[in-house]
């Protein structure tokens, strides 16, 4: 996706000569968040509405079918997992999409809260993980910052499971841990009991200016922080907390949990 809201398919069968596959432009000019899995991409285009793009052939991207919320006309994240798109629209909820069916697009639930902004969520399974923040209901403020762990097994029958407390402003997840940025420091948490997250460690100093985005993948956390020529990636050796949750033979493991912060590129 670049700048004028033009989404790119990109070949990287040779990850060392990344090539241009395809385009699509017919975004309205502005992509808030796209998201992909299989051969389906979904994105919430310029006029806020979801649309399902066919990807099979890279080279000629197809539009099959658009979601549109009426009450709000405006979506902004965008997470596929399964046959399900989960998007925000603006700060006050998190609509599950259906797109079993690619060119009927349809809502099947909803989960009702004040998110952060700009929204930070993740999906794993059935399990919807979502920053919010406190609201207001006119006299009272209700609940607190947090990152809450909901079950969306059954979307008609949305749930909070459990919470941890703290503003997250990202966050991103890694089999059984999530890594939440909260005043600064990223705290690792392990979600083996969903009902009770419980912090194994918080990493500070990873960057003078702000952190912006979380990725992991591996042993390795991926921080992206400041902006424009100041901007810049670390990454964080957290192999091992990864190691602490694998399977294996008694002796195995490595449990220290020592971070190693890589320098910054």
């Amino acid at each position: 996706m670049d700048g004028e809201g033009v989404i790119h398919t990109v070949d990287v069968s040779n990850s060392a000569l990344p090539q241009q596959a395809g385009v699509y432009s017919q975004t309205g000019g502005y992509v808030q968040g796209l998201d992909a899995a299989g051969t389906l991409l979904s994105f919430a285009d310029g006029s806020g509405h979801l649309q399902v793009l066919d990807i099979a052939d890279t080279a000629s991207p197809v539009l099959t079918g658009t979601y549109v919320d009426e009450n709000n006309g405006w979506l902004g994240a965008v997470i596929v997992s399964g046959s399900r798109v989960y998007t925000t629209p603006s700060s006050s909820a998190v609509q599950i999409v259906d797109i079993t069916d690619p060119t009927a697009p349809q809502k099947i639930g909803e989960y009702t809260a004040e998110l952060v902004w700009p929204p930070s969520i993740a999906v794993s399974g059935d399990r919807l993980f979502a920053a919010v923040r406190p609201g207001f209901d006119g006299m009272n403020t209700i609940g607190q910052n947090a990152l809450n762990i909901v079950d969306v097994t059954d979307p008609g029958q949305i749930q909070v499971v459990g919470a941890y407390p703290g503003f997250v402003e990202a966050m991103t997840l890694l089999g059984p841990l999530a890594l939440a940025l909260i005043d600064d420091s990223v705290h690792l948490v392990d979600l083996s009991d969903q009902t009770l997250p419980k912090k194994l460690a918080d990493i500070d100093g990873i960057a003078e200016t702000r952190i912006s985005a979380l990725a992991a993948t591996g042993e390795h956390l991926f921080v992206h922080y400041g902006f424009g020529a100041e901007s810049g990636l670390a990454v964080v050796d957290i192999s091992r907390f990864v190691r602490m949750f694998a399977s294996g033979d008694p002796g195995d493991v490595d449990r220290s949990r020592t971070i190693a912060n890589v320098p910054s590129h």
